[in-house]
């Protein structure tokens, strides 16, 4: 049994941010503490360095900063990875976490032998540097995903609680009435009645379309963006609740929260769920 609460919360959504500027800002607090922490307790004979010791300190925090800056501008521009879909886990932030410590092992590594600490570059010394870091990183690291991850699932959970899905105050869909999803390949040709679209999710360069074919739902693949179909789609029904996602306000049928945000059940849809990130719950509650 406590195994499989593990699992579940490795495999839980992790709340995290696409937004540079935001990860700018995350890393500040990280890169005073371990300057901070290698002036008042001086771990590892750091002390016995040459040249001034406030400065020896500070510029290892840098190194953590410049380096985490570094890894996350990778990640997003890269790599294309996206932080602040459902599958962005705990799991995966963690493995994430490690890679960065690493590279802050290897970047401490360098600084030292510049000024002097070490006399030769050697993978033995290296490896007491990857210690050195993790044993004074990592720990800070995890401890402040967790409480991230435990404050925010509670806080989603006690919106998702207090958010009621009316749809009477949500403009009806006009019988008969049908909208071309357009598409960069004129060869894709789908026409819907607004009533039977679910949502919307971006896919690298396509749209998934989730739509209902008479009772069953069907998935479409059409070349384009997010932006341009959900440009054609009626405002009154549709909002855009997650940077991948376009949802049919008609069709939520319940809300629940999770660390990353909220998630929405749709009628005649048991399995998937349609986030909604942070920034568009305020959002969302006005218009249901």
């Amino acid at each position: 049994m406590a195994l499989e609460k593990i699992k579940l919360f490795i495999n839980a959504p992790f709340p995290d941010s696409c937004d540079l500027n935001e990860v700018v800002k995350e890393f500040i607090p990280i890169a005073l503490f371990v300057s901070a922490f290698l002036f008042f307790f001086r771990p590892f004979g750091i002390q016995y360095s040459e040249g001034p010791f406030l400065l020896i300190c500070f510029a290892y925090g840098l190194i953590t900063y410049v380096i985490g800056i570094a890894y996350e501008v990778f990640q997003l521009s890269v790599l294309k990875i996206d932080k602040e879909s459902p599958e962005w886990t705990f799991g995966k932030w963690i493995i994430s976490t490690l890679i960065l410590v690493l590279l802050i092992a290897i970047g401490n590594y360098l600084l030292s032998f510049a000024i002097g600490n070490n006399n030769q570059l050697s993978f033995s010394n290296l490896l007491v540097f990857v210690v050195y870091t993790l044993s004074i990183g990592i720990f800070p690291i995890v401890i402040m995903g967790l409480i991230r991850q435990l404050k925010n699932q509670k806080q989603n959970d006690v919106i998702a609680s207090e958010i009621s899905v009316h749809h009477s105050e949500i403009d009806p869909v006009e019988k008969g009435e049908r909208i071309n999803i357009p598409s960069l390949n004129e060869n894709e040709i789908l026409q819907l009645d607004p009533a039977e679209l679910l949502y919307l999710e971006a896919m690298e360069n396509y749209v998934a379309v989730h739509y209902l074919n008479g009772e069953v739902p069907t998935k479409k693949l059409v070349r384009n963006t997010l932006k341009a179909v959900s440009e054609v789609l009626p405002e009154n029904l549709f909002l855009r609740c997650h940077r991948s996602f376009v949802v049919n306000l008609r069709l939520i049928q319940e809300v629940e929260g999770n660390a990353q945000g909220l998630k929405l059940g749709l009628q005649n849809v048991r399995e998937a769920k349609v986030p909604v990130s942070r920034k568009y719950i305020s959002i969302l509650k006005e218009r249901i």
